[in-house]
């Protein structure tokens, strides 16, 4: 698993490649949220404030934020 952090047009893109099913943490000014996959439910982070989830690609996930996180791990 790896995390790999682009920024495009003052947009941050987040790529995750696994294989497995996963979720992302990620910190932004010292608050923690939780991106879900798409395919999980309700298409929305674990705080229900946003409707952001994790793309699934060919090789993992993508999510793209206007914030660039100052933490990200994979959960799995």
């Amino acid at each position: 698993m790896s995390i790999q952090i682009t920024e495009e047009d003052g947009t941050y893109l987040i790529q995750i490649q696994t294989e497995e099913k996963a979720a992302l943490a990620a910190y932004f000014n010292g608050e923690e949220r939780i991106y879900l996959p798409e395919a999980s439910g309700s298409n929305t982070t674990y705080y229900t404030e946003t409707t952001e989830a994790l793309t699934p690609t060919e090789n993992g996930y993508t999510l793209r934020t206007e914030r660039k996180p100052e933490k990200l791990w994979i959960i799995n």
